[in-house]
C-alpha cells in the first residue's frame, strides 16, 4: 500500500501489471520510428561533424552478442551516432540476440566459460572501436573515443579484470545502472564520498568491493534524457 500511495502509475504497470491508459497518468509523448529514421547528418560512417568535441562510447554485455554505439557530442550537447551495432558482426540486419549468427560462443574456442567468452569479445571490440581513428567532416582531423563506459551488472568480475588489464584502461568505465525503489531516495540526494565525483544523476567511486572505479547512474533519467533529444528539432542545441 506505500508503494500503491507513493507512485500509484508505477504500482499498476510494475506489481500489477496493468498499466493505466497514457490520459490517465498524464501526457506521454511516444518516439516515432519514422522520425528517428529521418534524423540523419548525411555523413558517412565514422565520420564525425565537424562542430565534434568529443566522442564516446557504450559496450552493454550479452551472451549472444555485444551491443556497442559511438556517439560524437558538441558543447550544445547535439549528438550525432557515427557507429553502432552487434559484436560479432552479424549476417542479417534484423535478428533476435538468442538467435545470433554468429554467436560469440561461435565466434570463440569451445569450451570457453562465459566469463572467458565476455573478456574476449570485449578485447576485441574495444580495439575496433577505441582503436580507430574517425576523421572529421571537410578536414579529416582525427578524433579519437575518450571515454567508454561498459555495463557492469553481468559478469561484473570479468568486465573489472578486462578494465584493470585493458590497454585502453584509461578511458574504460565499468557502469552500473541504480535500480530504485519507490522509497529510495534520488541519487542527486547521496551524500557525497570522498574522493566520488559528481554529475547530474551519476557518480564516480570505488564500488563497495574496492576493486577499480565504477560509474553509477540513474538508467531512467537518461533514457528520458535520450528520448528528449531524438525529439529535438534540429537547428539548436541539444538534438540528437
Amino acid at each position: 500500500m506505500c508503494k500503491r500511495h507513493d507512485n500509484p502509475g508505477a504500482f499498476q504497470c510494475e506489481m500489477q501489471n496493468e498499466p493505466e491508459p497514457k490520459n490517465a497518468i498524464g501526457s506521454v509523448s511516444e518516439l516515432s520510428s519514422a522520425e528517428i529514421m529521418r534524423r540523419t547528418n548525411t555523413l558517412d560512417r565514422y565520420t564525425v561533424p565537424k562542430e565534434t568535441t568529443r566522442l564516446t562510447a557504450f559496450i552493454d554485455i550479452g551472451l549472444g552478442v555485444c551491443w556497442y554505439g559511438v556517439v560524437a557530442w558538441d558543447e550544445r550537447f547535439n549528438g550525432s551516432l557515427v557507429d553502432a551495432g552487434p559484436f560479432p558482426k552479424q549476417t542479417r540486419e534484423y535478428f533476435a540476440a538468442r538467435d545470433a549468427r554468429p554467436s560469440l560462443k561461435e565466434s570463440y574456442p569451445a569450451g570457453y566459460t562465459d566469463e572467458q567468452l565476455v573478456y574476449a569479445a570485449l578485447r576485441d571490440l574495444s580495439g575496433q572501436i577505441l582503436g580507430r581513428v574517425y576523421p572529421r567532416q571537410d578536414t579529416g582531423e582525427p578524433v579519437r573515443v575518450g571515454a567508454c563506459l561498459i555495463d557492469s551488472n553481468y559478469l561484473t568480475d570479468a568486465v573489472f579484470q578486462f578494465v584493470r588489464e585493458s590497454p585502453y584502461g584509461a578511458i574504460l568505465y565499468p557502469a552500473r545502472g541504480y535500480a530504485k525503489t519507490s522509497n529510495a531516495r534520488p541519487m542527486n540526494e547521496w551524500a557525497v564520498k570522498p574522493g566520488e565525483r559528481v554529475g547530474p544523476w551519476w557518480r564516480l567511486g570505488t564500488p563497495a568491493n574496492g576493486c577499480g572505479r565504477l560509474v553509477t547512474h540513474d538508467p531512467d533519467y537518461w533514457k528520458t534524457f535520450l528520448a528528449d533529444r531524438l525529439q529535438t528539432p534540429p537547428g539548436g542545441g541539444g538534438c540528437f
